[in-house]
């Protein structure tokens, strides 16, 4: 039965007070004779505690008062992790690769809640994701994602965040995601890099070449250089037909002794062979 005094939870890392419980009160309910059961405050996660009892807290059936308990050892225990936990896929940095500039690349990322709580008030973290970079559509959690303001314990949502560079270089940015773990406010990150890269240029040295006097059935030939001055791949190349009396060097693109082919690399340059052969 309960008789008088206080029940106390110390924080161990400290011995601060965590809450002090008065047995006369109906924190503290007797289950049977031998039962009793004490209506604490929440206690924290992986947090260790110990507890006191004032001599006379309770008494046996005889009205014997309970010795109580001073030492710090007697009842000591450390508390399971309750809380949520989120993490953000594609670690520890994703990368979007190259990305023609004015062009936008989409990616989908996974949250997943790995904790035993639930997580509520999921929602985008500050500083918000800045362009080059954004959720797709233009609000958490991007279109097509799947995140809401819960995510339950083992379960996954989506958000879509998109690379859309502007200009050539390379962009960093880092995408929070903030969330109430059943204890606090915490947030969960993710790095996210790309690179801009302006659009494939191609021009033809010597505009308006001439191959100057070339006689009636005989041949004069030129190596023209193409260069590529974006910092894109120009891919699928291929060249219209000439009209006699020009014509690739051997009849066919590029030209015997050119080196041109179906892509050219950025930064890069190939070579056509053109005849001039009067009839």
């Amino acid at each position: 039965q309960k008789g008088t005094g206080n029940i106390t939870i110390y924080n161990a890392a400290d011995n601060s007070i965590f809450q002090t419980i008065d047995v006369t009160t109906t924190a503290v309910n007797m289950e049977g004779a031998a039962w009793a059961v004490i209506n604490h405050n929440a206690l924290l996660s992986t947090k260790s505690y110990y507890v006191l009892m004032d001599a006379g807290v309770f008494k046996d059936s005889s009205n014997n008062n309970f010795a109580g308990i001073t030492g710090t050892t007697t009842w000591k225990f450390t508390t399971k992790d309750k809380r949520a936990n989120l993490s953000i896929s594609d670690g520890t940095t994703f990368n979007y690769g190259n990305v023609t500039v004015g062009n936008t690349s989409d990616k989908t990322f996974t949250i997943s809640n790995t904790g035993i709580g639930n997580a509520s008030s999921v929602t985008t973290g500050t500083p918000a994701l800045a362009a080059p970079f954004g959720y797709k559509g233009g609000t958490y959690p991007g279109t097509g994602g799947t995140c809401g303001a819960t995510l339950a314990a083992s379960a996954t949502c989506t958000i879509v965040v998109t690379f859309t560079p502007t200009e050539s270089g390379v962009k960093n940015d880092t995408i929070l995601m903030s969330y109430n773990d059943t204890e606090a406010t915490v947030t969960t990150t993710r790095a996210i890099t790309g690179t801009g890269k302006t659009p494939a240029n191609i021009y033809i040295n010597e505009n308006n070449y001439s191959f100057g006097d070339v006689f009636v059935n005989s041949s004069g030939e030129h190596s023209f250089t193409v260069f590529n001055i974006g910092e894109t791949s120009f891919t699928s190349m291929a060249a219209d037909a000439q009209s006699a009396p020009f014509s690739y060097k051997g009849g066919t693109f590029p030209g015997t002794g050119g080196t041109c082919g179906a892509t050219l690399a950025g930064g890069g340059n190939c070579a056509v062979v053109i005849t001039f052969s009067p009839t």
